[in-house]
């Protein structure tokens, strides 16, 4: 074995007896929801439009070019962003490998979803979604896991129940991860906003630039720039509304954004 491959089971097994030690995710605000961030930078959530999702089989998720996330399942949207975050948030009390018990109804209320029976079934769709396989290979580590690693319905609780992996949580280590402000992505309208919003959290930056170029990548997008600028001014109009920034710029080459600072 090399001395990157020693060096890297060395962090590898640091951070998983650390993980094993401590046996949960680190504590956010309430108002706060958090996700990894090579997940965060990444098009493993994307804005989409309904209907048919393509299936991923082992597809190489656009990301940083520090970092190599694999993907095999459906596509997954900006609503399962908001799902898979939910859950996080209440499995943060809970150590991995213990199961965690929620209630359905209150689920869909969290996500400031009706109790129909169109939203049952996005919910159960959706938690299946979740349960894709993903590896994530950066410099220091690799990890292959699912977002979601066991859930059940009882039928008769209206419950879910359902686990986190070890791998997930190892994500979160070394403060690698992104706090997003709760209250305001729940009014946000379009999902390109979203996911503008989660790529902003991941830098501490005030002033950031993206190129459109990147964006197109990130966002699964083909066509005219034009027409990404039209959809970005509106997002980030939105953006601007909610103060998660405060300033934007449509350049020639790049979209520049401000971004409000916020409290851990």
């Amino acid at each position: 074995m090399d001395n990157h491959s020693q060096t890297g089971m060395s962090f590898l097994n640091k951070n998983v007896k650390q993980a094993e030690k401590q046996m949960m995710l680190p504590f956010w605000k309430e108002e706060h929801r958090a996700m990894p961030n090579h997940i965060a930078r990444s098009a493993l959530f994307t804005p989409i439009k309904k209907g048919a999702r393509t299936f991923h089989n082992k597809e190489i998720i656009s990301s940083r070019c520090d970092v190599e996330i694999t993907y095999t399942g459906l596509r997954l949207d900006e609503a399962d962003a908001d799902l898979w975050m939910q859950l996080l948030h209440h499995f943060r009390n809970t150590s991995p490998g213990n199961k965690f018990f929620i209630n359905r109804a209150r689920l869909l209320t969290e996500l400031g979803k009706s109790r129909g029976k169109e939203s049952y079934k996005w919910l159960e769709d959706s938690m299946n979604r979740l349960h894709g396989s993903i590896s994530i290979k950066s410099k220091r580590y690799k990890i292959s896991s699912t977002l979601l690693q066991i859930y059940a319905t009882d039928e008769e609780t209206n419950d879910y129940y359902f686990k986190i992996d070890k791998a997930i949580v190892l994500l979160f280590s070394n403060k690698e991860f992104s706090l997003i402000q709760w209250n305001k992505r729940k009014k946000l309208k379009y999902a390109l906003s979203k996911t503008l919003q989660r790529h902003i959290a991941t830098s501490s930056s005030i002033e950031q630039s993206y190129f459109y170029s990147d964006l197109k990548e990130r966002f699964k997008r083909s066509g005219e720039t034009k027409y990404l600028k039209r959809d970005l001014k509106k997002a980030c109009e939105e953006l601007l509304a909610h103060h998660i920034i405060f300033k934007y710029e449509l350049r020639k080459d790049k979209l520049k954004i401000w971004r409000t600072r916020i409290t851990s």
